[in-house]
């Protein structure tokens, strides 16, 4: 906040510091700083018309006119894809096409695996409390080592190009490459229980459970269309998918699907967390996401909202504050909306 308000200082009409400001405080959407920016949207750059656009979202959210925040919202959005199209493709294409069927191919491949190490991965879409659920994890008696977002999978395939299962001579020692990559995201090796909330994890899941046989899984699951208006409100620079709410959707899909299957699979141990379940009654769930995970459960847990934590996502704010009631009663609001920009999915009711 001393930053920001430092940096607007000398930079006022940079509205990227001034929605910084915003996410920290509502004191500072002022209806000075929304009219300077009515005024002058038309004759801003690219940058700043995001920013407009979403602090505008944020002050239609408040005034409770949803049609009018989803307008400025999807704005925002194409904003940013003007100069992103390109990558948002290449991401999406690679998780919903590439990725599925390597994992599929790649069934029968051989990998050595780590019997030592004992992750413990926290996954789910976007905003749907994977944040929560680690900072509950590492606040517990049992030392945890906290890793985040630490995208090692993507890394690693994308450094190595790793196309197809054919590709052996990358493959053999993939196993060691993942763990190496770990390293490099800052893993010290103490501790051979560590969490890593990487949101494309779950589609790597299958691979995982390979590598590290004595992993755990975490799946964060939200109400959907909670999860989805979440997710459009957040302004997530490398998530290129998420810029485009038809996409969006389509990640959504390809989630629920896989939950499905994984499910089924009695092989991987996987525990599913609901969002809303963990805020209404956050001790008895809490309880039983550390029985899941072998962990001794103390109320620090649910009550360690220590300033100290280092988090690199949206939710740091967030993260901080007491765990409150998620009331589902605003999702209403936004159904007919969704449903009038064509968005027809059997979750999204």
């Amino acid at each position: 906040e001393k930053y920001l308000n430092l940096l607007i200082k000398k930079n006022p009409s940079i509205y990227s510091y001034h929605y910084g400001l915003i996410n920290i405080s509502k004191r500072y959407l002022t209806n000075e700083l929304v009219d300077e920016i009515k005024k002058n949207i038309k004759n801003q750059n690219n940058d700043n018309k995001i920013y407009s656009n979403l602090i505008l979202a944020k002050k239609s959210e408040i005034n409770k006119d949803y049609t009018l925040e989803m307008k400025y919202l999807h704005n925002a959005h194409e904003f940013y894809n003007k100069s992103k199209s390109n990558l948002l493709d290449q991401q999406f294409n690679y998780y919903n096409d590439f990725l599925p069927k390597f994992i599929k191919n790649s069934k029968n491949l051989k990998i050595n695996p780590n019997s030592k190490l004992n992750p413990i991965f926290i996954m789910g879409l976007p905003r749907s409390g994977t944040t929560l659920v680690e900072r509950i994890i590492v606040s517990g008696k049992n030392k945890v080592e906290s890793l985040g977002e630490t995208d090692v999978f993507d890394k690693v395939f994308f450094s190595n190009q790793i196309k197809n299962t054919l590709d052996k001579d990358i493959l053999t020692d993939l196993h060691q490459k993942i763990i190496d990559q770990y390293y490099n995201q800052g893993y010290s090796g103490s501790n051979l229980k560590f969490t890593d909330k990487s949101i494309a994890s779950f589609l790597y899941i299958d691979l995982i459970s390979k590598i590290f046989p004595k992993a755990k899984f975490v799946y964060c699951l939200r109400n959907p269309v909670a999860n989805l208006i979440g997710l459009s409100r957040s302004f997530l620079p490398n998530i290129y998918w998420s810029h485009s709410i038809k996409k969006t959707c389509e990640m959504f899909n390809n989630y629920f699907k896989k939950l499905d299957e994984v499910k089924k699979n009695k092989s991987i141990k996987i525990h599913v967390l609901e969002l809303e379940d963990l805020t209404n009654d956050p001790e008895n769930v809490s309880k039983e996401l550390f029985k899941f995970l072998d962990l001794d459960w103390t109320i620090d847990c649910v009550q360690d909202y220590s300033n100290d934590l280092i988090v690199k996502t949206a939710s740091n704010l967030q993260v901080r504050k007491e765990i409150k009631k998620h009331d589902l009663s605003y999702t209403s609001n936004y159904l007919k909306i969704f449903k009038d920009m064509g968005l027809n999915y059997d979750w999204l009711s």
